[in-house]
């Protein structure tokens, strides 16, 4: 009776871990198949997931090297700085246009600078540094 025992909680522990085990598979595959970002590995934990969601609107570009990338809770807002060139800053801007960023606000009198808003409420500064061979790019949510 004992060994039937000690066996029945044996089984019993035993699909208690592979059915933990499955339910972590299973919601780890769920997260990878969504679209809701989530903060990426060796995050310090001050990333919003709000500063996340806007970094995922900006256009995918592969720049030379990033220099500096940062989304704070504080903020709530998206900051990258990279070197690129002249005609990768001016790629990323068609790119910018192209995922929506229509609405200029600066005149579009500089080479430089686009700022524009897009109908979702982003906003988007995109700058280039022609000393520096550097673009700076800070998207956030305009204030209604």
């Amino acid at each position: 009776m004992t060994k039937k025992l000690l066996l029945f909680f044996i089984t019993i522990f035993l699909l208690f871990i592979c059915s933990c085990s499955k339910t972590e598979r299973s919601i780890s595959e769920t997260n990878s198949g969504t679209s809701i970002p989530v903060a990426e590995e060796g995050a310090t934990g001050v990333e919003s997931q709000e500063a996340l969601n806007l970094k995922y609107l900006l256009p995918e570009y592969e720049f030379n090297e990033i220099i500096e990338e940062h989304y704070e809770e504080s903020s709530k807002d998206y900051y990258l700085n990279a070197k690129a060139s002249k005609q990768q800053f001016d790629e990323y801007v068609d790119l910018c246009v192209k995922a929506g960023f229509v609405h200029r606000l600066d005149g579009e009198s500089d080479s430089l600078l686009y700022n524009a808003y897009s109908d979702n409420g982003a906003e988007i500064d995109v700058s280039y540094s022609e000393k520096n061979f550097e673009i700076f790019v800070l998207i956030y949510k305009r204030n209604a």
